[in-house]
């Protein structure tokens, strides 16, 4: 109902993004973004939907933003690998949900149900990292 409320336009976005359709995935969560600054999950939301329509190099300066921002604040491990996934950096986006899970981070309890993340089911070492937080897959 709030046009301008962060989370309605960066769920709309996943919407979106899930269903095909990134021109609309990007300009509802580039508009979570713009509304909400202080914390990086709109941010990365867009990273990742950046990455997954094609905009490499767009996912890549939002990488660059989330570690600038890591330097002053907290920036969850699991809002980068959001954004690995993305670029394709399975590597990456794997040390980054083990160093979450090293960090307790609560976002984990996603990680199965976050399409973001369907690349990995099939990685025993995301397999792993479900398995030690206490997950089914």
């Amino acid at each position: 109902m709030d046009s301008h409320y962060w989370l309605g336009r960066m769920l709309l976005g996943l919407t979106y993004e899930a269903m095909g359709d990134f021109p609309r995935a990007i300009v509802e969560c580039e508009k979570a973004r713009e509304a909400e600054h202080s914390i990086p999950r709109p941010l990365a939301e867009l990273g990742h939907v950046y990455a997954a329509s094609g905009r490499k190099r767009d996912a890549e300066n939002v990488l660059e933003e989330l570690e600038a921002r890591s330097k002053k604040t907290y920036v969850p491990a699991y809002n980068f690998a959001e954004v690995y996934v993305g670029i394709g950096n399975r590597e990456r986006a794997l040390g980054m949900l083990e160093k979450a899970y090293s960090d307790r981070s609560m976002l984990l309890t996603f990680v199965t149900s976050d399409p973001e993340f369907d690349v990995l089911h099939s990685d025993s070492r995301f397999k792993e990292v479900v398995r030690r937080i206490g997950l089914s897959q």
